[in-house]
């Protein structure tokens, strides 16, 4: 499963309660600026893949792509990558990734559900813990540092990999718990 989502220095603006007299202030960057985050998560053991850009591109989407399909090669697998409609994943609208399956044949496989279609994006799941702890209400005043808040969030599902894999509906972590469960 791959999707997108983008860091940005003007704050997403979500309710928050306090006390009265005591409202946030959060405070708003002259110009907004945007990085874009693309990752991926491998439905079997949780392990997040990911990669920052200044814009939505099919490079990046390509070079991410190339980490999972060589990871899953080394296990003797194909890569199977569920992606929304975005023209950035799409070989009839980008070279790169026309070029991306003609270099892996039938080691990788692109997967594109109905539009429109959040139930089939597992990985939103993920994506909304991520914004509720680092694009919402942020006091960011840089993008550098707020793409090392979100290293440290994925450093953090890094260590508890069947939280991942629960968020995002896994059939793999019932699994995961059994085998916990043994070696214990």
């Amino acid at each position: 499963m791959e999707d997108e989502s983008e860091l940005a220095l003007l704050p997403a603006l979500t309710r928050c309660w306090t006390l009265r007299g005591r409202q946030r202030k959060i405070p708003a960057p002259g110009k907004n600026r945007k990085r874009h985050l693309f990752a991926a998560v491998d439905w079997r053991d949780g392990t997040a893949f990911r990669r920052y850009a200044d814009r939505r591109d099919a490079r990046t989407f390509c070079a991410l792509a190339e980490t999972l399909v060589w990871r899953t090669r080394r296990r003797g697998r194909r890569a199977m990558i569920v992606l929304d409609n975005a023209g950035v994943h799409r070989a009839e609208k980008s070279r790169l990734v026309a070029a991306l399956l003609d270099r892996h044949g039938s080691w990788l496989t692109l997967v594109f559900p109905p539009a429109y279609s959040p139930e089939l994006q597992p990985l939103d799941h993920l994506f909304r813990a991520w914004r509720r702890e680092v694009t919402h209400n942020h006091h960011r005043t840089s993008l550098d540092v707020l793409q090392t808040d979100s290293e440290a969030f994925f450093h953090r599902r890094a260590r508890r990999p069947q939280l991942i894999l629960r968020m995002i509906g896994s059939p793999f972590f019932h699994r995961m718990i059994r085998r916990r469960t043994h070696v214990a």
